[in-house]
């Protein structure tokens, strides 16, 4: 069945994932927070995201979280997952629509600590190095960053960095970036 979230009790994204993942073409409306935070060997399939409203996040939040990849921290945010973190992840006929809006407000900045930002209307940061296909997103994606720090930012429609590949991937939504 179709699942409606209400504004009065915030959803918490899933974390640590490692299973298959098939939502039946079911819907899920109203989330205000990535469905999944870090997979780990996940299957997500078969899934809707609708009215999605992820609102002024900053990276104080938990949305943000860093994990540890390589010698780099990253922070990333999509609707559909922040972080893929396995090789043999596989997303297919996933579509989402909504706003998503992102505020880069670094406490304590370090300019020695190597992080990397990567922020799109899907997928925020994948591993995996398979194909990706069937995704739609019609999400309206806007960043703000007015420190303008000398850190890696990556913004894309679908997936801002994605080791494999995608197959029939199309992004309709806007996005708008504003970096002060």
């Amino acid at each position: 069945a179709d699942i409606t979230l209400s504004d009065t009790e915030p959803w918490t994204s899933i974390n640590g994932y490692t299973g298959s993942f098939d939502g039946g073409n079911h819907t899920i409306s109203g989330l205000n927070k990535p469905l999944f935070g870090i997979t780990k060997a996940a299957a997500i399939k078969n899934v809707h995201l609708a009215n999605v409203n992820i609102p002024g996040a900053t990276i104080r939040d938990e949305v943000f979280a860093g994990y540890t990849i390589g010698s780099a921290t990253i922070r990333a945010n999509g609707a559909l997952a922040r972080i893929i973190d396995n090789t043999s992840a596989v997303v297919e006929n996933c579509s989402a629509d909504g706003t998503i809006n992102i505020a880069l407000v670094i406490d304590g900045y370090d300019s020695t600590a190597k992080t990397e930002y990567y922020f799109a209307s899907l997928i925020g940061y994948s591993t995996s190095t398979q194909e990706f296909s069937d995704l739609t997103s019609c999400i309206e994606l806007s960043i703000v960053d007015p420190t303008a720090h000398n850190t890696i930012r990556y913004v894309a429609g679908i997936v801002s960095y994605h080791a494999g590949s995608l197959n029939a991937a199309k992004h309709l939504g806007r996005i708008i970036s504003d970096t002060g």
